[in-house]
């Protein structure tokens, strides 16, 4: 998975893992965490885009 602070040069981190696990925590999608988006109902999916934009605010 992918952040939009990411580029070429900045690659994933211990932070980033760091980061998006807290995420994942805060928003109880731990039991989506291991699938793939293509694999979540709607509902599901709208779940699981919220974390994935907590770790890049916190840039």
């Amino acid at each position: 998975m992918g952040f939009p602070y990411q580029s070429a040069i900045r690659q994933w981190s211990r932070d980033d893992e760091q980061a998006v696990n807290e995420a994942i925590a805060i928003t109880g999608i731990a039991d989506l965490a291991d699938r793939l988006v293509d694999e979540l109902s709607g509902g599901q999916r709208q779940r699981v885009w919220v974390p994935w934009c907590l770790p890049s605010r916190r840039r």
